[in-house]
């Protein structure tokens, strides 16, 4: 739950990168996202790695998830340059292997050629029936947001629940939470969000003035 925080920091600071029009100029997104490449490997020689509780680790671990954030916006912003084939997720999956063995590497290699992976068997490999049934109802970000709860609460009331027992009585309580959010909370709120569009879509139409032709 701690890494909200950062992530809804990471969506304002997109918000301030559109503003500048960096999304709509490569150079500077790709200018953006080197910076902080070099931000990320300065920190594994100037500040705590994995310690958010103090100051500079939470900087660090700052760094460490807009770097990560911003690798897939890079994904999304070159969606029409990127082609994703069978020959090129062998090549990421090689190339990512031998890089998940190193500490200061393995998390920039996974964020460039693991999320090539992942849009690959999202964009290019048949979806199977679970993945169509999932459309209807899409527990993965609630399985996100209550999974940690569930785990700390379960380890504060059942201290003697193992690991793997506790992942899996966790995956299962949270697997239902995340449905009945998507139900109560998630669906709704898409719904709404899509009438308040086209809401504002016809209130634009019938405000703004239509260009009449001029006359020779």
């Amino acid at each position: 739950m701690w890494t909200i925080p950062c992530e809804f920091g990471c969506y304002l600071l997109l918000s301030l990168v559109n503003d500048l029009r960096a999304l709509r100029r490569p150079r500077r997104f790709v200018l953006l996202l080197t910076g902080l490449a070099c931000l990320y490997v300065l920190r594994w020689f100037v500040l705590p790695i994995g310690a958010p509780g103090s100051l500079l680790g939470t900087l660090s671990e700052l760094i460490r998830l807009t770097f990560v954030f911003f690798c897939g916006s890079a994904f999304h912003l070159f969606r029409d340059r990127i082609s994703y084939t069978r020959r090129g997720a062998v090549i990421a999956a090689l190339l990512l292997l031998p890089l998940m063995f190193s500490a200061p590497l393995a998390e920039p290699a996974f964020a460039a050629f693991g999320g090539y992976l992942i849009f690959w068997f999202a964009f290019a490999v048949r979806p199977a029936p679970v993945s169509l049934a999932l459309n209807r109802a899409d527990p993965s970000y609630g399985l996100y947001l209550y999974a940690f709860p569930v785990q700390n609460l379960l380890a504060l009331h059942v201290p003697g629940l193992s690991p793997w027992s506790n992942s899996a009585v966790a995956l299962i309580v949270a697997g239902c939470l995340g449905v009945l959010s998507w139900h109560a909370v998630e669906r709704p709120a898409l719904r709404r969000q899509e009438l308040v569009r086209r809401v504002w879509t016809r209130a634009a139409t019938a405000l703004l003035p239509v260009a009449r032709p001029t006359r020779a």
